[in-house]
């Protein structure tokens, strides 16, 4: 089997002359040929640094990739080429790395990292096959920090399996499921670690009812447990800033975002409350955050372009919703910032 590693900072001195081939030879982002036709709303600033990777897939079913970097407009969208069968997942596990997922058309989940700096494993690794197993569902990817990252998907029997990698190790566990799993569920899960050990993944249920799983200890999950009655017609998109903030969105009947968030001082879930304004959605939502109290917001329209919005700085007010550009997209958004590490 073929596995690419999330390049942790041992993993990439070990992994020099595995990967030299494919740091020389493997793709380079090509400039996108669409020119940014609208300006993209960044997000407010801060006085620490901040960084948002927002990924899709094109109407030509490659990877396509933009950025925002703290006091700098968004970048174009550029490509990053492959053949992909879903929406894919991002998450960073380590300072300046962005790790990703995706289904491909043989039914594989793919798997490819980017690191940013200016050494023999700078910038992407090429796609590799985490494992020979198919699933019927795009994954998910989280990670605490440093020790830990972890992708999540749909078997062919619509249950729940995981694959992380052992960082002590440097090989990726292999694909699990849980005993006496029987738990049926559709579309794609999200993922969402708030602390060290602290990782929760949602997924939706034949019910069109909202479910998560969660790590009571390390190693030790919990059972499925339901998120209130409201139904929905996407899959879930999950966020956490920190050990004090986890949220949930998803697209209600309505096709607009609805979202629920943990609420640490009263230890349970808010309620579902849906996000005002005018455009409707039809894809999975994804978040990311740079910083605390930091939260953007990306959905893909009705009208197959991006849009997004985000926390501002009145604590709980989001700005409207706006735009990305006039760019048409075939999956929901995944979305990563390698400036907030949970465990830091």
């Amino acid at each position: 089997m073929t596995s690419t590693r999330p390049f942790g900072r041992s993993a990439r001195v070990l992994a020099v002359v595995v990967l030299a081939a494919l740091a020389v030879g493997g793709p380079v982002p090509e400039q996108a040929q669409a020119a940014c036709t609208a300006a993209a709303v960044a997000p407010a600033e801060a006085e620490t640094a901040g960084r948002i990777d927002l990924f899709a897939r094109g109407t030509d079913n490659a990877l396509w990739q933009r950025y925002w970097d703290l006091g700098n407009p968004w970048t174009c969208w550029q490509t990053l080429r492959g053949d992909l069968a879903s929406a894919p997942a991002a998450a960073s596990h380590d300072d300046q790395v962005v790790h990703l997922s995706a289904l491909g058309p043989d039914g594989r989940i793919k798997d490819r990292a980017y690191v940013n700096n200016q050494m023999l494993l700078g910038g992407w690794s090429m796609w590799g096959d985490l494992g020979t197993e198919t699933f019927a569902s795009a994954p998910a990817a989280a990670s605490w920090g440093t020790g830990h990252y972890e992708v999540f998907a749909l078997d062919q029997n619509k249950h729940l399996k995981h694959n992380w990698y052992r960082f002590s190790e440097q090989r990726w566990s292999g694909w699990y499921g849980w005993p006496n799993d029987t738990m049926e569920l559709q579309g794609a899960p999200a993922a969402a670690a708030y602390a060290k050990d602290r990782l929760h993944v949602f997924a939706r249920g034949l019910d069109n009812r909202m479910y998560q799983r969660f790590l009571t200890a390390p190693g030790v999950w919990s059972g499925w447990v339901p998120m209130g009655d409201k139904e929905f017609t996407s899959s879930p998109g999950a966020v956490s800033w920190g050990p004090t903030h986890l949220e949930v969105f998803a697209l209600g009947a309505d096709s607009k975002v609805w979202h629920s968030w943990f609420d640490f001082t009263a230890k349970a879930w808010t309620t579902w409350y849906v996000l005002d304004g005018a455009q409707t959605f039809k894809e999975a939502p994804a978040a990311a955050s740079w910083a605390p109290g930091r939260l953007n917001l990306f959905a893909l329209g009705t009208d197959n372009r991006m849009w997004q919005r985000h926390l501002t700085d009145q604590p709980g007010v989001w700005s409207a919703w706006a735009p990305m550009g006039d760019e048409q997209f075939t999956s929901g958004p995944a979305a990563a910032s390698w400036t907030r590490q949970v465990n830091q």
